[in-house]
């Protein structure tokens, strides 16, 4: 059984973001920057899913290890019949983006193949490593999906897929790989629908999601007081602090939303259900302010948002010397990766109330 999925040709619109206010832009005179994101227009690409007899090695995105137990486990083999296998072992498992945007849709979307071949009742199984993330469990659990933490190889109904990534391209000029997420997630988007909570949230329509543990921002006193003003209610949702069906359900509820950039934000796919017969509008209902550190920058949720119909507006810390230096100076020519990924920033209140200006107009 195969399904393939080509990706449609899609554009991501220019976007605006907000930044500290700078000497740089005049010398005498602290003005706050406002960019302009350029334009990206993706082409092409294509997504893989097939069910068959095999075995969990075949899978060719299986991380090798150097842990000799966890090896020695992999040379045991367990057979499972009757069910289909999605091997969920190698994904992020702390990461809730990562289960919502990639792994659920691809489950979901096996689960058509299934419905087509005329297996409806057949279960799919999710294998999860030895020792999971409280995450992991907790996600399968809310979805009702069965699962079994092993490091063994695992024989039988075997679900295989795989992405050929998009082609995209900036100013026509700068050519990069897309990864293809967010078309496999709009695929399954009649399908998320059922995991929707039903139930109303207590913070209301308009929220302001912040961070404990990573990613703070230095002066959320000073922000904060003003989104209270705004009538904005802070909600956390590092893990452990609401269940997940109460994220799903608060960002559900939202329509206006200011979020420090996180996984947090891959429950928007959960708003976008509430309007999705109004999927093809000149005026998105929903509207949102990412906030980024300054040495973490990227435009995965702006992506998401032009893909839900979502108003985007961003806005970006106040640079320091060791972010322009591992940004853009780094030594050796090594590429900036994660360097500040988690880093702590500050927030120039000037610039949210700009965004806050912006995502209230019309569009």
């Amino acid at each position: 059984m195969k399904s393939t999925i080509k990706f449609s040709d899609r554009s991501i619109p220019c976007g605006i973001v907000f930044g500290h206010r700078t000497y740089l832009l005049d010398a005498w005179l602290q003005i706050p920057e406002k960019i302009i994101l350029p334009e990206v227009n993706t082409t092409g690409g294509r997504f893989d899913l097939e069910i068959n007899n095999g075995s969990t090695s075949d899978l060719d995105y299986i991380r090798h290890t150097k842990n000799p137990l966890k090896f020695l486990k992999r040379q045991n083999t367990t057979t499972i019949e009757n069910k289909v296998i999605f091997d969920a072992r190698y994904e992020v498992d702390s990461n809730i983006s990562h289960y919502l945007l990639d792994t659920l849709t691809r489950i979901l979307i096996a689960r058509d193949l299934l419905n087509q071949n005329g297996m409806q009742s057949t279960q799919i199984v999710v294998i999860l490593k030895e020792n999971p993330s409280e995450l992991a469990r907790n996600f399968f659990k809310t979805l009702n999906y069965q699962t079994i933490e092993t490091e063994s190889n695992i024989e039988g109904l075997i679900v295989k897929h795989k992405i050929y990534p998009a082609n995209s391209t900036i100013y026509n000029s700068i050519s990069f790989k897309d990864f293809g997420f967010f078309d496999t997630t709009k695929y399954a988007f009649e399908n998320i629908l059922k995991y929707r909570p039903a139930y109303n949230s207590r913070f209301g329509e308009k929220i302001f999601i912040s961070r404990k543990n990573s990613r703070i921002i230095e002066n959320e006193d000073e922000i904060e007081k003003i989104l209270t003003e705004y009538e904005y209610k802070k909600v956390y949702f590092e893990e452990g602090m609401l269940s997940l069906e109460e994220q799903w359900a608060i960002v559900a509820e939202a329509k206006e939303i200011v979020a420090i950039h996180g996984a947090a934000l891959s429950s928007l796919i959960f708003n976008h259900i509430k309007n999705f017969d109004n999927f093809i509008s000149d005026r998105p209902k929903i509207k949102l302010i990412e906030i980024f550190g300054p040495g973490f920058f990227n435009g995965y949720f702006r992506s998401l948002a032009t893909t839900l119909g979502i108003k985007w507006v961003g806005v970006r810390g106040k640079i320091t010397p060791e972010v322009v230096k591992d940004m853009d100076f780094m030594e050796n020519g090594n590429a900036p990766g994660h360097t500040h990924q988690a880093t702590s920033f500050t927030i120039d209140p000037l610039s949210i109330h700009q965004a806050l200006e912006l995502i209230g107009q019309e569009h």
